[in-house]
């Protein structure tokens, strides 16, 4: 009953089992990496930030004026229209920034306001500066 040896029947099949869950964790990130390449999930996660500090600090029947010319050159660049970009929702007070294709960025702001007459503004001719309006009225 000599035992030495006998452990080394399953040497393969771990190696093996290794070297498949090694390349599926590469193939994972790689893809994972790849849907940060150009940007959206990065700049789509910075406008919702922004925008719901913005009106954490604004008070009821302020027109808010913001640039987003860097985010909607990417939504429009994934095929995003302009009224798909920015989304506000007045029930759970959040703001959704979706800049890819499946992707989009939701954060929560505290303000017990309602956000009303949103719209993307570009301007045609020389003009190259994308803006984002909004206004912010009294929650009743």
């Amino acid at each position: 009953m000599d035992k030495r040896g006998s452990a080394g029947d399953n040497v393969l099949t771990w190696n093996t089992s290794y070297f498949i869950l090694g390349v599926l964790f590469f193939i994972l990130a790689f893809f994972w990496i790849v849907g940060f390449q150009d940007g959206a999930a990065r700049w789509g996660d910075f406008y919702a930030k922004e925008i719901s500090g913005i009106i954490d600090l604004a008070q009821p029947e302020q027109d808010i004026w913001l640039d987003v010319t860097p985010a909607t050159r990417i939504g429009l660049k994934n095929g995003k229209l302009l009224s798909e970009m920015f989304i506000f929702n007045n029930e759970d007070h959040s703001v959704s920034v979706s800049l890819g294709p499946k992707r989009g960025n939701r954060f929560f702001y505290f303000n017990k306001v309602k956000i009303v007459d949103v719209r993307v503004e570009a301007p045609s001719g020389s003009a190259t500066t994308n803006r984002l309006h909004f206004k912010i009225v009294e929650e009743k």
